[in-house]
């Protein structure tokens, strides 16, 4: 009972004195506990102790290696304090976006030299980065230090890039250190749980951390100098080396049933598998399979699940990652009655994460669910909070069914403004909404209507057209023309302002396509007004209406027009280059000079070459030239059948990515 229930008055600083009296002081918790209660546990500290004295005894080089935690590079609050005139103003929230990029310490210290070197990647930790900064250090420090030694004793934790269940991590020792230098290597891992008894977190790591205390890192050159300066008094030194290469993973969708995915990552340099992650996740049912799309955010992994859930995989890069689940109406919802939910709740779309990690994606509702849930589009906030808002209420229209197929909500520059489409059945008519990204409620909508005849534009579920938003905001969305196909199933690009109130020029092709932006100073040749121009699939199929297949890619002007190409009286966008497809279509005779289809839904702009890499049916991949608007180049990547649209995409180190009969192809300069 509290003293005052007794009559006693007495103030807080008495309180204190006679707890100090008794013993008592402000405590923090100490991490003491092991959760790991295997019997061999002591048997295996008592191995590496032993396998330590063995190689120190013969003067042998160990090492103690692990990866710091990955600091965001720029102004913001670095625990700890400094001695200063005034506080050190940071930014107020610790946005990815708002770095100069990543600081990913690996460190490796030699236990008999009392040496440290740190290697700061700028990408991903990776098995082959964690393997290339010990060879680093191994050619710069430690083949001078025991230039006789030809054994090598490397401890480390037991997961992470350097983990022991991690085949690459071993490929990649095996290549560039016992192969490339004629080392044995001996590897211990500390048991799980025991990565706080690895000698480089307190003789290394926590040393720099006191080093750097309360200092915003705000470039990698303070980031080297805190590393490089920091000692001991037992005569720790530090090297530290800026490593700005590329390690990439490759996070890859594998169907392994007619409607359900796993994922698989790969470290792009060797092909090797670094894990696997089954999932429950059933794709809805449409003419075309709709795409299964995770989605990467601040070192997380989002992907669809069974029920309209979403996993989460830590670690993406590593071999181990804990995965936890999301779920946009409530976990206990879906805990009391998964097996209703699974069956009845489905994403049909990709995920799309925001600056902040909020995640917005469509779902629908096949049957009864025990909340009344409804078809619509859901949020699932930084912090875990999920809502949603039904497609029916988000159009205020009760004959509106769902979010549409495979449509990626798009967020507008600024974050505020979330654009996504809704329909009322396959090739039924539908709305493009704008919607507040906090709340999801709608801000403005638009009736999608064919810009020829006026009737409603039909929405199948067979397209993965998803808005595009181009730089000043304006809205380009894809939709099927009606009546179907008088527009030789090429459909339209309509076009609006950001506000969706004013409708601008359509372009001539919109079916199954998401248009690219390409800026105007690619395009050597034109000499317009606008700032930027739209690159969209062009396809005119033969045999269908007037269509006679040829088939090309565009790059259209949004703010010019011309007549269009197959009704003359309804003005689209001016064609700026257009470019035909190569291969002969022998499937037509009668149309002499059809060609394979352009196979894209969304193409990547490399602005480094000026040029646009796309597929097509023929089984190849080219890239067009912007300047001489030619295909400059090309690639067999398969034989080439009917091949699904699909896009391609170029990776922060110039790898390009393509997919053609259902594989995936990465493409090298």
């Amino acid at each position: 009972m509290a003293l005052a229930d007794f009559g006693v008055r007495v103030s807080p600083s008495t309180v204190a004195r006679l707890l100090h009296q008794m013993g008592y002081s402000l405590r923090l918790n100490h991490k003491q506990l092991s959760t790991d209660h295997s019997p061999d546990r002591n048997h295996q500290f008592l191995y590496l102790g032993d396998l330590r004295d063995r190689f120190a005894r013969r003067g042998l080089p160990i090492i103690s290696v692990d990866t710091k935690k990955r600091e965001l590079v720029g102004l913001f609050k670095n625990s700890g304090t400094r001695w200063d005139l005034s506080p050190r103003l940071v930014n107020d929230h610790d946005f990815r976006s708002d770095s100069t990029g990543v600081a990913i310490p690996y460190g490796i210290y030699d236990l008999l030299a009392n040496r440290g070197s740190v290697v700061v990647g700028v990408s991903h930790d990776t098995p082959t980065f964690a393997a290339h900064a010990i060879a680093h250090w191994w050619r710069e420090e430690g083949s001078l230090r025991y230039p006789r030694s030809r054994q090598l004793l490397i401890l480390s934790d037991t997961g992470g890039s350097n983990g022991y269940r991690c085949r690459a991590w071993k490929t990649e020792l095996q290549s560039q250190l016992a192969d490339s230098h004629g080392l044995t290597l001996t590897v211990a891992h500390y048991p799980t749980g025991a990565s706080k008894w690895n000698p480089i977190e307190h003789r290394l790591f926590s040393q720099i951390s006191k080093n750097w205390a309360g200092e915003p890192l705000d470039s990698y050159h303070k980031i080297l100098h805190f590393i490089r300066s920091t000692r001991t008094q037992s005569g720790l030194s530090v090297n530290a080396h800026l490593d700005r290469r590329h390690y990439l993973t490759v996070i890859v969708p594998v169907k392994t049933g007619t409607d359900n995915f796993r994922l698989e990552a790969h470290n792009q340099a060797t092909g090797a598998v670094l894990w696997t992650l089954k999932t429950g996740y059933h794709a809805p049912s449409a003419g075309f399979l709709p795409s299964f799309s995770p989605v990467l955010f601040n070192g997380k992994l989002y992907l669809p699940d069974e029920g309209g859930t979403v996993l989460v995989r830590d670690t993406p890069d590593q071999a181990t990652g804990q995965v936890s689940r999301l779920v946009f109406y409530g976990a206990s919802n879906f805990s009391a009655d998964p097996k209703v939910y699974n069956a009845n709740v489905q994403i049909n779309t990709p995920i799309t994460a925001d600056a902040a990690g909020n995640l917005y994606f469509g779902f629908v509702v096949l049957g009864t669910t025990p909340i009344a849930l409804q078809s619509g589009l859901a949020r699932i906030s930084a912090t875990g909070q999920g809502f949603f808002v039904a497609a029916t209420t988000a159009a205020s229209d009760s004959q509106i069914t769902k979010v549409d197929m495979s449509c990626a909500p798009a967020l507008s520059h600024d974050g505020k403004t979330l654009y996504v489409g809704v329909n009322s059945f396959d090739f039924g008519f539908g709305y493009l909404l704008a919607l507040n990204s906090q709340t999801l409620q709608t801000i403005a909508k638009v009736r999608l209507l064919d810009p020829n005849t006026g009737l409603d534009a039909e929405i199948p579920d067979e397209s993965s057209a998803t808005p595009t938003i181009g730089p000043d905001g304006d809205v380009y969305f894809g939709v099927l023309e009606n009546p179907f196909p008088r527009h030789n199933d090429r459909g339209w690009l309509l076009h609006f302002d950001s506000t969706l109130s004013q409708l601008k020029t359509p372009g001539s092709f919109g079916w199954d396509d998401t248009a690219s932006i390409v800026s105007a100073s690619l395009v050597p040749s034109y000499h317009g007004t606008s700032k930027y121009l739209v690159m969209t699939k062009y396809n005119n199929y033969a045999g269908i209406g007037t269509g006679d297949g040829i088939n090309k890619v565009a790059i259209l002007d949004p703010n010019a027009t011309e007549p269009d190409p197959v009704f003359p009286s309804t003005l689209v966008m001016n064609e700026v280059l257009t470019i035909k497809g190569v291969t002969p279509d022998p499937n037509f005779p009668n149309f002499p000079g059809a060609v394979r289809e352009w196979c894209i839904n969304t193409a990547a702009v490399d602005p480094v070459t000026k040029s646009v890499l796309v597929n097509s049916e023929d089984g190849k991949l080219y890239r067009w030239d912007l300047t001489a608007n030619s295909l400059s180049q090309v690639i067999t990547l398969s034989s080439g059948i009917g091949e699904a649209y699909t896009p391609t995409l170029i990776g922060t180190d110039g790898t390009a990515f393509a997919i053609n009969d259902a594989v995936l192809f990465a493409l090298g300069r």
